[in-house]
């Protein structure tokens, strides 16, 4: 097989990139089988919000929530419940939580070591997973022989390839070994994706039906007379909630810099085009 190592590095990337959708779109088909049309969980906001992002997300909608209907007070940047009668209040296990984490004035942060927080964050971890919405043991296994298939294949390929370049005296591999690694790493992160097909399905039904409330989103009145606050920071995350009626959210919450971000881009961006950008000089792709 006489191809050049750039060009064989753009196959090779080509196909990694191919493989990754294959897998994820495999994954995604397999898990939407038997979607249920009611959609219970939809009930409780921070049910919905774990679901989408996890243990910090629920969190902070649960705070917001709380602080809104008053349950909560924040001052100099710290929580404290309202009262030692707040909890009565409380209407699921989540707030009673977050209320008992906060009898005492402290930051907002807090709550995420908060062995009672974490406790009722793990309650819907297990409901989502028994539902199969979230990745759990049996997702795992199921995902597992396509994801090793897949993994063996394309090492397979650069392995026959790094000896076919050592075999005929060329040693510039260190490209495709580069790339083989970060093949495998985003064929594992597919692989390792939280949430199955079916729990995207229902996220992506939730918006739907709750797309009205996104676009009214500026209507919105706080007070906590109604879920739409908890529900909208839900599904769409804290930042569509209106600055106007929720000053306190990203005084509790403040968005990330834009240095933070910038450095995501960055290591991204040499994951990326190492391999490309190198290409053009003819290293690295044992040709």
């Amino acid at each position: 097989m006489n191809v050049s190592g750039p060009v064989f590095l753009l196959l090779y990337l080509l196909l990694a990139l191919a493989v990754n959708v294959w897998l994820r779109k495999h994954f995604r088909s397999n898990e939407t089988m038997g979607v249920p049309r009611k959609l219970e969980f939809a009930q409780d906001p921070y049910q919905i919000a774990f679901l989408r992002a996890g243990t910090d997300e629920a969190i902070k909608v649960a705070v917001v929530s709380l602080v809104d209907r008053g349950l909560l007070e924040e001052s100099n940047g710290q929580l404290h419940a309202r009262g030692d009668d707040a909890g009565e209040f409380a209407r699921r296990p989540i707030e009673k939580a977050i209320l008992k984490c906060f009898s005492t004035p402290r930051k907002p942060s807090h709550a995420a070591s908060d062995a009672r927080v974490k406790a009722a964050c793990l309650s819907y971890e297990t409901e989502l997973q028994k539902h199969r919405l979230l990745a759990g043991a049996e997702v795992y296994r199921q995902r597992y022989t396509a994801f090793a298939t897949v993994a063996a294949v394309m090492t397979g390929i650069s392995v026959w390839r790094i000896s076919y370049a050592l075999a005929h005296g060329r040693s510039n591999v260190g490209f495709l070994i580069i790339l083989t690694i970060i093949c495998a790493i985003a064929l594992y992160v597919a692989y390792r994706k939280r949430i199955t097909g079916m729990g995207e399905v229902a996220l992506e039904r939730l918006k739907i039906l709750f797309g009205s409330l996104k676009r009214s989103a500026a209507d919105i009145r706080p007070g906590g007379e109604n879920q739409d606050a908890a529900l909208l920071a839900a599904l769409f995350g804290l930042a569509l909630l209106p600055e106007a009626q929720f000053p306190f959210v990203e005084r509790l919450f403040p968005k990330p810099t834009s240095s933070g971000s910038g450095s995501d881009g960055g290591s991204g961006s040499d994951g990326g085009g190492g391999c490309s950008g190198g290409c053009g000089g003819g290293c690295g792709g044992c040709g």
